[in-house]
């Protein structure tokens, strides 16, 4: 015959303090204000993206001379584009 012995997990002493409505009125404005800050943000970057794919789609058309006359290179093009269009990106030299 088999003897299970039931363990349950440790109860509490006392139960957690609810939130007081102002500081979970914090919490959620301070998280839509993240939301806010993240959707933004992509927004922002499908805003670049769109501009670099038309520039792209402007630029792939012209000949390896028009695009060395206006400094850029076919084999990085895309890149190039992309990175010209990025507003977040760090573009300072040195």
């Amino acid at each position: 015959m088999a003897v299970y012995e039931v363990v349950s997990p440790p109860q509490p002493t006392s139960a957690p303090a609810p939130p007081r409505p102002q500081a979970a009125a914090g919490a959620s404005r301070g998280s839509l204000l993240t939301l806010w800050g993240w959707l933004k943000a992509w927004i922002t970057t499908c805003a670049d993206y769109h501009e670099a794919a038309r520039l792209y789609e402007e630029f792939r058309g012209l000949s390896d001379a028009e695009l060395a006359r206006r400094y850029l290179d076919r084999s990085t093009l895309g890149w190039d584009v992309c990175r010209a269009c990025d507003r977040g990106a760090d573009r300072s030299v040195g």
